[in-house]
């Protein structure tokens, strides 16, 4: 099981990303930032597997969304050590 937090870059003053992200299953948190990206997107605890389908066939192909970076995160109890 893993969680991510998927870093989304849009079309310029696209306004209905954050809409349309609000109805996907597996998206817990979503919040519009300054800088080189526009959203955060926290994503529920699933398998690999589950995440790769989440970002390729519902995050992705939403429209305005030009392109994602996804930061993994570790299982709780481990570390880089």
């Amino acid at each position: 099981m893993t969680q991510a937090f998927l870093l989304l870059t849009c079309a310029y003053k696209s306004t209905n990303v954050k809409e349309s992200l609000e109805h996907i299953d597996g998206i817990n948190e979503i919040k519009q930032v300054f800088g080189a990206y526009d959203y955060v997107v926290k994503t529920a605890d699933m398998p690999r597997k589950e995440l790769r389908k989440l970002i390729s066939e519902k995050i992705r192909p939403v429209e305005n969304v030009l392109s994602t970076l996804t930061l993994d995160t570790l299982p709780e109890g481990r570390s880089f050590d």
